[in-house]
């Protein structure tokens, strides 16, 4: 499947006015002070990250994206990684000591120049770079450019949000320092040290953004400061998907009101009968799940067809499971693969305790699998050829 990315409409001076964009760096221990070094030659690599729908590259020619799988494939020097409202893609580059990943998650681009990594490369013809970006970057010491500032890193995990409408970036620090030097005004660099946040802008709208934020840029504040913001930002979502990957990585979440979600999905063939599915919600006792497993937070959706049923709301009621197993024929036990996600901390013993619910009246028969995101796409092609349903637990 390919694409031709569209010219885009006059920019005037802003060659970097660009995509909303997330930040996250995790660079190696003994990165000492430097401010980080550029990316100066090609090398990027791509993939679906997972099992998170389409994902799309610059695999020819900058300005031709390709569908891409959980095969990694060359990038392209200016080319792109982009993704649908659901995707989600993983970039890498090799370097002497480290492998530097980036993850690219819904609706975003990141983009590859021979300079930096940024979300619209100098001389971008690419109409992605209006629309929000969410990128996370693990191991990397390469500058990040935006357009009201450049952001290095020390040893860092970091977050930053591009919010275009204020021509601001956000930043918050998990681990490390993060260094920010803006764009129209050097001297008024500045550092943003662990489990703070702070925020740079264009002095355009400078005024603008001290009135949304409620403080000055360069002001460093707790976390729990910037959650409004985010939320007024509309970049809950991309920032859920960040903490699904630090919450991976067993690093502290950026406290939103509901940090992630987990969920469960049929991956590709699912019983045609919803009944299945609804006997699924009725064998699991969700109450007993929480108490047994109190730091890890409950699948709060079941996506069946494309209808997103609350986990919450589905009552505990096997019998009225098995009814609606006998109403739809099933009398032997239905073989199906529940595929967890490895890397989330705990959602092994979750995914057991689940099988232990939908095998006790013995209609169901139950393989638990475990899957990797990073070489799902081999592992669920193998599932897949078995023809058997796959119901899968982890991020949604």
């Amino acid at each position: 499947m390919k694409y031709q990315i569209p010219k885009k409409t006059h920019w005037g001076k802003r060659l970097f006015s660009c995509l909303v964009l997330i930040v996250m760096f995790w660079a190696l221990g003994g990165c000492g002070s430097s401010p980080g070094v550029q990316v100066t030659e090609s090398g990027w690599q791509a993939q679906r990250y997972g099992l998170f729908n389409n994902v799309w590259g610059s695999t020819i020619a900058p300005l031709q994206l390709d569908l891409l799988n959980n095969t990694w494939r060359s990038i392209v020097v200016n080319g792109y990684v982009t993704t649908d409202s659901a995707g989600q893609g993983k970039m890498r580059k090799d370097y002497p000591s480290n492998t530097c990943t980036v993850y690219v998650f819904q609706s975003s681009s990141a983009g590859v120049t021979q300079e930096t990594i940024s979300s619209c490369p100098r001389g971008s013809t690419s109409t992605n770079c209006t629309k929000t970006s969410t990128w996370l970057f693990n191991t990397c010491k390469i500058r990040a450019v935006t357009l009201p500032a450049n952001i290095t890193f020390r040893g860092t995990v970091v977050t930053v949000i591009e919010y275009r409408e204020l021509e601001t970036a956000v930043i918050l620090t998990s681990d490390g320092v993060a260094e920010v030097t803006p764009t129209d005004q050097t001297e008024k660099y500045f550092e943003v040290n662990p489990g703070l946040a702070a925020y740079t802008v264009t002095g355009e709208f400078r005024q603008q953004a001290e009135a949304f934020f409620g403080f000055p840029p360069g002001v460093e504040v707790t976390f729990d400061q910037m959650i409004v913001p985010i939320e007024q930002m509309d970049q809950v979502r991309q920032i859920q998907s960040v903490n699904l990957i630090l919450y991976s990585l067993q690093l502290p979440v950026i406290p939103l009101p509901e940090p992630f979600t987990l969920g469960l999905y049929w991956l590709t063939a699912q019983p045609e009968d919803f009944r299945v599915s609804e006997a699924i919600t009725n064998f699991i006792d969700w109450e007993k799940m929480n108490a047994a497993f109190p730091n890890l937070p409950m699948p709060r959706v079941f996506d069946v067809h494309g209808e997103v049923l609350d986990l919450r709301a589905m009552p505990y009621n096997p019998d009225n499971g098995m009814m609606r197993l006998d109403e739809a024929g099933y009398g032997e036990p239905i073989q199906i693969y529940l595929a967890f996600d490895e890397t989330i901390p705990g959602l092994a013993d979750l995914a057991y305790a689940i099988s232990t619910e939908l095998m006790s009246y013995n209609r169901f028969a139950v393989t638990v699998q475990p899957f990797n995101p990073e070489t799902a796409g081999d592992m669920f092609t193998e599932l897949e050829a078995k023809n058997l349903p796959v119901l899968v637990l982890g991020g949604y």
